[in-house]
């Protein structure tokens, strides 16, 4: 088992520029760097790049193409120590989905300012013994998510 250091950064990804920027400013006053992705495959092709975890992932359920279901699965999957919270505008729209689906937190929008804090500091938590166990190996393999996402939107 490999100690893998987690930065204290967030990446937000979701279509809607004023969440992201609304999210990236609650986020930064509370000490976090945040990076944003506009949708799943911006996401994820950031994901792939980094040699560590973030933090988190937080990422809308509905975009176009490789939506917040696809980024969550596909992390659930391929990065399995990578935290990760949805938003979505219904907490119901979001059941785990595929055979190795996670069930992650959702936060419904809108939220305030608390509930965000609450949501991040939630879902951090309950990876950190997974990310433990599993991080080192899974994140030493080079891998392209956005194809596995693709693979999975098509089946």
């Amino acid at each position: 088992m490999k100690d893998i250091a987690v930065a204290r950064v967030i990446l937000v990804i979701d279509d809607d520029a004023n969440v992201r920027r609304s999210v990236r400013q609650v986020l930064k006053i509370a000490g976090w760097s945040v990076e944003q992705a506009i949708d799943g495959e911006a996401g994820l092709r950031l994901i792939e790049h980094r040699l560590t975890p973030y933090a988190l992932v937080i990422t809308h359920l509905q975009m176009p193409q490789i939506d917040g279901r696809l980024v969550a699965e596909t992390l659930g999957q391929c990065r399995r120590g990578q935290a990760v919270l949805c938003m979505s505008g219904s907490a119901a729209e979001c059941p785990p989905v595929g055979p190795h689906a996670t069930a992650f937190p959702i936060l419904a929008k809108p939220f305030t300012q608390q509930a965000l804090h609450q949501a991040v500091e939630h879902a951090i938590g309950r990876v950190a013994l997974e990310r433990q166990d599993h991080v080192g190996e899974t994140w030493e393999a080079t891998r392209d998510l956005v194809a596995h996402a693709r693979a999975l939107r098509g089946r």
